[in-house]
Formats: C-alpha cells, sequence, structure tokens
C-alpha cells in the first residue's frame, strides 16, 4: 500500500493500493531519486527481488534466484539501493547479503556466514559500507562490511537488529527486543563508535520504522481505546517522532497492515508498507511435463 501525505507537512492522506498481486508483495524500498520501487514478490512462482515505477507499473523481476519460502524466511529478501542507485544489497536465506546492479545481472555474497539468520542489509549514506544484522556472536547485533567486499566489523557492544543510518550518515539507528513480542525499541550510536542511546519505546518490530530528515516515522500497537470492531489484531498505529523536539504524535490507525520494512519516499510525501489483503481472488496455475 501506499500512503501519501498533505501538500504542508505531514498530514494524512488516504491510503491507496500501490502494489499487488494475488502472491506476497512486501518489503519495498525507494531508489534515491525515487524513481523506482524495489520489492519482494513471489507472484511469479518463487521469491525474487522485483523493481517497478514509483506508481508500481512495469514491474519486473531483478533477480532470478528460483527461492521457494518455508516459514517466516521471507523476511530474509529486504533491499535498499546503494546511494548513487547503482546497486541493490538485499537479504538471502539462509542470511547472506548479496548486491546486485539496479540493471539486472549476477547477484553477488558480500557475506559467506550462512547460519547467521535474517540480514536486513542498509547501506552508508557514503555507500562505503553494508550494515547487516548478524547472530555470529551468538547474540543479534549489528555489523559492516566493505561495499566492495572484506571483513566484518561489529558495530553494537550488545544486542541490535535492522539497522538504518542517519541522512546526515552521523548516526546509526537499530532496534532491541525479540521479534516475537507486540513491541520494541529504537536506539542509535554514532556511526564512528560510541555510547548507545535509547530514542524511543514501544514500536512494532521486524522492521516497522523509518529515519527521515526530521524524524522517524514508526509503527505501534493501538491503545485499547483506539480499537475498533471485531478484527482488532490487525490494526497498528502509524506514528511520528520529530528529531527537533523529541516529541512525538500519532498520524492515524492503519487496518490490516502487515507490519514489514516501511519505506518513505526521497520528498517525504509517501509511505510504502505491507497490507493483507485476503480478496484479490487466487492464481490460476498450468505444469507442463509433469508425468
Amino acid at each position: 500500500m501506499a500512503y501519501r501525505f498533505g501538500q504542508t507537512g505531514p498530514e494524512p492522506g488516504n491510503p491507496s493500493k500501490l502494489i499487488s498481486s494475488t502472491r506476497l508483495e512486501a518489503h519495498p524500498a525507494y531508489s534515491p531519486d525515487g524513481k523506482k520501487i524495489s520489492f519482494y514478490s513471489d507472484r511469479s512462482g518463487s521469491g525474487e527481488i522485483w523493481v517497478s515505477d514509483p506508481d508500481g507499473a512495469n514491474a519486473a523481476p531483478l533477480t532470478s534466484l528460483e527461492f521457494h519460502a518455508t516459514g517466516d524466511n521471507y523476511f530474509n529478501f529486504p533491499s535498499e539501493w546503494s546511494p548513487d542507485g547503482r546497486r541493490i544489497a538485499f537479504g538471502y536465506n539462509p542470511g547472506q547479503v548479496f548486491v546486485i546492479n539496479a540493471n539486472g545481472g549476477v547477484p553477488w555474497p558480500l557475506t559467506t556466514d550462512t547460519t547467521t539468520g535474517q540480514t536486513w542489509p542498509c547501506w552508508s549514506r557514503d555507500g562505503r559500507w553494508i550494515y547487516f544484522r548478524s547472530l555470529r556472536s551468538g547474540l543479534s547485533q549489528i555489523w559492516k562490511v566493505p561495499a566492495g567486499g572484506g571483513d566484518a566489523i561489529r558495530m553494537t557492544s550488545r544486542e541490535g537488529d535492522l539497522p538504518q543510518e542517519s541522512p546526515d550518515g552521523k548516526f546509526l539507528y537499530y532496534t532491541k527486543g525479540d521479534p516475537y513480542p507486540a513491541q520494541c525499541s529504537v536506539w542509535r550510536m554514532p556511526t564512528g563508535g560510541g555510547e548507545e542511546t535509547r530514542v524511543l519505546d514501544s514500536t512494532t518490530c521486524f522492521g516497522s520504522y523509518a529515519v527521515a530528515e526530521q524524524g522517524i516515522y514508526f509503527f505501534r500497537e493501538p491503545d485499547e481505546k483506539d480499537r475498533a470492531g471485531e478484527n482488532t489484531s490487525a490494526q497498528v498505529d502509524l506514528w511520528f517522532l520529530t528529531f527537533a523536539t523529541g516529541n512525538t504524535r500519532k498520524i492515524r490507525t492503519i487496518d490490516e497492515a502487515w507490519v514489514g520494512q516501511m519505506a518513505v519516499s526521497p520528498d517525504g510525501r509517501t509511505i510504502l508498507y505491507t497490507q493483507s489483503d485476503q480478496e484479490e481472488g487466487s492464481d490460476l496455475m498450468l505444469v507442463e511435463n509433469f508425468r
């Protein structure tokens, strides 16, 4: 789904469907110029990274991995564009970080440890590094690896997940908390190393926050008084933390949101997120030469 704001300030518009099929579409990411969107889809029968125009048109697979998800391992497929828009990094089961040219080709691995689980790769703003989450130390922590390949360096001294670098490149943001409880917290540390500081509490997990120029957009479980209807478990509240004041404010409650990677357009006017929709219908499939 796409969520567009008003023309002046972060005022809510009405969510509108942007990219959909009868299969799973998840983990959207904008190119730096806002002219392309990458996302995970299994609409072709296997899990791949796809790329489309910003309005969802001209969608085409970028990879040919022929990945078949089992359980929750499609969470290994978030992608992110390099600052120059020429490459895309993505996590690939069973936990490696890969990079592929934005115009296609053969992806190449940056990490070789296949026991690290979900990676959630993220580029540094100068394009020199790719942050990722790893369990190689026995604890979920944030590491970084040179974008051209090399040895990984650990960033966090304690727990860390879902890394994002601030637009000015000064801070590394990340979450803490087991992803299965409803809430996590967001922390930050200087990209050059230093003290870890809590930024906000009570966010949902699985990539549901985005660092923008003026603050952080994030999803939070709605208060009981805000819940409406019988199917309340799929409701989440979209909030915004303003860096200048440290204040948070609720933007709106969203129904049927599948809490995963959130993407904010470079101009700050649109948020992309995944919505669960069971009314799309079904696919008619053809299998040939099965005997």
